[in-house]
């Protein structure tokens, strides 16, 4: 039972960090495809795709980053980026209304370029997931500790609380294996609390001692009888 109500609870925390991490990755990703859009108004506006491509260029610094590519108001692309030069393009080949996008390996948010209210163009903006997946692992580790820890924890409580139950089950069932092939009612159960299991114990001897009492009056009863007998 421990373990079920750590493992819900575990779960649950793992289940909001990665929620609030997703979150706080979208918000960081659109401010910095926002800050890349508000700086490429003027290469859109004079067709300028070199001054576009030193724009985008300033994803280096976030090295989550995969790829980025801004797009004409046509939706076609106008100038890329990639963390890593060569292989197959790592954005959409038209642009994107979506805001964002999360897929196995990969997270992806699309900003608009705005001039004066209007769309003149499009930034799309890829980053992986290995800040996401570490984390994951951190806490799944962490969580693992926790959970070991606790269960040690819950095991020593329990059995500890389970000798003060099941000790004197076990005492009262001997008793009542002495009392039911020796017939023997003179026995007692000890009594060591005053909780359910004493009160159990309780009854079991004022139980026994009725029995007692109704054997030795029939014993008595019968010894008269035979006692008038051998009289008559």
């Amino acid at each position: 039972t421990s373990v079920v109500v750590l493992l819900l609870a575990c779960g649950a925390f793992m289940g909001h960090e990665l929620f609030t991490f997703r979150r706080t990755m979208e918000r960081d990703l659109s401010i910095l495809g926002d800050v890349i859009a508000n700086n490429s108004t003027a290469a859109l506006t004079f067709d300028d795709a070199s001054a576009a491509r030193d724009a985008l260029s300033a994803l280096r610094a976030q090295h989550h980053v995969i790829s980025a590519c801004m797009y004409r108001s046509s939706g076609a692309p106008f100038a890329s980026y990639r963390r890593e030069p060569g292989g197959t393009d790592q954005w959409p080949a038209r642009a994107q209304i979506a805001a964002t996008g999360m897929h196995d390996d990969w997270f992806a948010v699309v900003q608009p370029v705005l001039l004066d209210g209007e769309r003149i163009g499009t930034v799309y903006i890829r980053s992986d997931l290995l800040e996401m997946h570490a984390r994951v692992r951190g806490y799944a580790l962490i969580l693992g500790w926790v959970l070991l820890a606790a269960s040690l924890v819950a095991l020593v409580l329990a059995s500890r609380l389970q000798r003060m139950i099941s000790r004197p089950l076990l005492h009262l069932a001997a008793v009542t294996r002495r009392v039911t092939q020796e017939r023997d009612y003179g026995a007692r159960a000890v009594s060591e609390g005053h909780d359910e299991i004493g009160q159990l114990i309780d009854g079991f001897n004022g139980m026994l001692g009725q029995i007692q009492t109704r054997d030795l009056q029939l014993q008595e009863h019968q010894e008269h009888l035979e006692s008038e007998v051998q009289d008559r």
